[in-house]
């Protein structure tokens, strides 16, 4: 990476850890850059919505994260409802504002960066913050408002719709730059009224863990290793990340129904969620405990390891208009894994799988045509299934890797 002269930001993120969030790669690559980092943030509680014990325990060993100094607020907990999940997000910009203005009026930084992922409130402290000391805030757009909660079916009321789009127009208008994770928002933020020279493309990259070496002597390896070894004679198919609405698993589930007839291949699914308990009654309904496996949640160290062992990745994605301007998080993980993906999903998505002559490519919600797909792979030999991964890497390390996607941070924020 190229050197950079000493720089002081401030990043504001609802979300950091030992919450697992791509923002905490980002901040130990700025402190790798020689940036002086200081990071304002919440107490960790996501995803289940409970304050983590080990940082009731110990709150003290959070405080440092590889250098950067970490500022916390006591933000109301996510809980288990809509009402305490509201509480949550407005809980956060507003503690974590008083606490800047009130605790950070004799810092001086070069730039702001504020992570935007859900909800898009957790950038007003950094504008209010940015804006009274004159300085620019950068912010990361990773989901788009409030297009997001309509994909969701989180809100249906359009009065309340309308009046979360002026903040957002305004929230997005008011930041000096916009990088956004997925091309495809750009033409959303330019209806939002945004000006177009404040946007920037800034895509998610392939993950520091990915790029581990010798994978096969790590801990993590064998106990994944041990774990599927019952698996080792079926054809493998894994996804690994969030269990919600977006991934449509109602649909992937019809597809394997109609699957149940073949003995050659299971589903693993690495990760929970929201839909997690849905998704097992419908596992049960529809008779697939054979095909399909629940592993529950495992450190991103993981990851590289299941991988390894798999022979498709699943990347689902709901029907809807955002989504299809959507790329999703894992898949430039997905693709520096270096196996063939199944994509269930429109839009970028598809496109960018397309492109990397790597993927098995059918339509959101069609799981007909899903099913197809899977028994494709199925019926695909381990030399047709090696041809796609090695094009999926090679365009990985042709577009996502860090190197290439980190020099657009730090030319837009000024980080130079």
């Amino acid at each position: 990476m190229v050197e950079h002269n000493k720089k002081k930001v401030l990043i504001v993120t609802q979300y950091f850890w030992p919450e697992e969030f791509r923002v905490n790669e980002l901040v130990r690559k700025l402190v790798a850059s020689g940036c002086d980092v200081d990071l304002m943030t919440g107490r960790p509680n996501y995803p289940d919505g409970v304050i983590y014990e080990n940082f009731i325990t110990s709150p003290e060993m959070f405080s440092d994260y590889f250098g950067a100094s970490i500022y916390r607020v006591k933000n109301i907990p996510r809980g288990k409802n809509k009402f305490t999940l509201f509480l949550n997000y407005i809980s956060f910009a507003f503690l974590a504002t008083i606490y800047l203005l009130k605790n950070f009026g004799d810092k001086r930084y070069d730039s702001i960066i504020a992570v935007q992922v859900s909800p898009i409130f957790s950038v007003i402290p950094a504008l209010i913050y940015g804006k009274y000391h004159k300085v620019k805030v950068n912010t990361w757009v990773m989901d788009l408002w409030p297009d997001i909660l309509s994909a969701l079916n989180l809100i249906s009321n359009r009065f309340i719709l309308k009046f979360l789009t002026f903040i957002s127009s305004l929230i997005y208008r008011l930041s000096d730059s916009l990088l956004i994770s997925s091309e495809g928002f750009r033409a959303r933020l330019l209806q939002l009224g945004v000006d177009e020279k404040s946007i920037h493309h800034f895509p998610q990259w392939v993950e520091d863990v990915m790029e581990t070496k010798n994978i096969s002597s790590t801990k993590e390896f064998k106990k994944v290793e041990a774990l599927l070894k019952i698996h080792s004679h079926l054809k493998k198919i894994v996804f690994t990340g969030n269990i919600g609405e977006c991934q449509n698993f109602p649909s992937v589930l019809k597809a394997i129904e109609i699957l149940k007839h073949r003995n050659d291949f299971v589903l693993l699914i690495i990760g929970t969620g929201r839909e997690e308990g849905r998704v097992k009654r419908l596992v049960q309904d529809y008779g697939l405990e054979n095909q399909v496996k629940l592993l529950g949640r495992f450190p991103v160290e993981y990851m590289p390891s299941f991988y390894h062992f798999s022979d498709a990745l699943l990347l689902p994605l709901a029907k809807d208009p955002l989504f299809e301007i959507t790329l999703p998080g894992k898949t430039q993980n997905y693709l520096y894994a270096g196996r063939p993906i199944i994509g269930f999903l429109d839009g970028e998505g598809a496109s960018v799988l397309r492109s990397s002559n790597s993927a098995f490519v059918c339509a959101a919600g069609d799981h007909i045509e899903l099913a197809n797909v899977i028994e494709q792979v199925c019926n695909s030999s381990q030399i047709e299934l090696s041809e796609l991964g090695n094009s999926a890497k090679r365009y990985a390390e042709e577009h996502f890797l860090s190197e290439k996607v980190m020099d657009t941070l730090f030319e837009v924020c000024g980080l130079r």
